[in-house]
């Protein structure tokens, strides 16, 4: 009777234990399967490739990049990104974070200039229009707003407090197309600014 009695309680230890396996897809923090958070994890990457640029580089070559991984390239190696990058074409769709006028802002590798308008995006660029910008009212636009802009790159230097100051602070990919800026033009890549559609 005892043989029977202990023969009944393991079996049925045994058949909890497996109810309690349940489905081995499930994650115990949520109530998500694998394959669910295999799908957010894809289209947080299709997020992310949505963020980058195309650029058609110095040497005629299209690639897209993010400003993040320009940032990158400019930190491993300022001369080759000034070769390949450095006032070169770029296309992006990007979310504006805020915009500033009577500011300061870097249009060359040599230093900042003063007096400037720019438009700060989310996703890591800094657009730059010369004070005297007659093709777009900035007053237009607003923070959250979805735009489509072409213009060409600068660069992304960080390295003094200054430079920083300038960047407020947030590392930022400095664009500038051919608006004159202090009586000068550096790019004569047109920055065109479109509502995303």
């Amino acid at each position: 009777m005892k043989k029977i009695l202990f023969l009944v309680l393991t079996a049925t230890l045994m058949l909890s234990l497996a109810a309690c396996g349940g489905d081995t897809g499930t994650i115990n923090s949520g109530n998500e399967t694998a394959s669910q958070e295999t799908a957010h994890a894809e289209n947080n990457t299709q997020d992310n490739d949505t963020l980058g640029a195309t650029i058609i580089t110095n040497e005629g070559e299209t690639v897209t990049m993010t400003a993040e991984e320009l940032i990158d390239a400019y930190d491993s190696n300022e001369a080759s990104f000034n070769k390949l990058y450095q006032y070169a074409e770029i296309q992006f769709t990007g979310t504006i974070s805020n915009i500033k006028v009577d500011t300061t802002v870097i249009v060359d590798g040599s230093g900042a200039k003063g007096g400037q308008q720019k438009i700060v995006f989310e996703e890591g660029w800094c657009l730059v229009l010369g004070k005297d910008n007659q093709n777009y009212d900035l007053a237009d636009f607003n923070s959250g707003d979805v735009v489509t802009v072409t213009s060409s790159i600068v660069g992304a230097p960080f390295d003094t407090d200054f430079l920083q100051t300038v960047s407020d602070g947030n590392r930022v990919l400095w664009l500038v197309g051919d608006d004159e800026v202090l009586g000068q033009q550096f790019s004569s890549i047109q920055t065109v600014i479109e509502v995303a559609q």
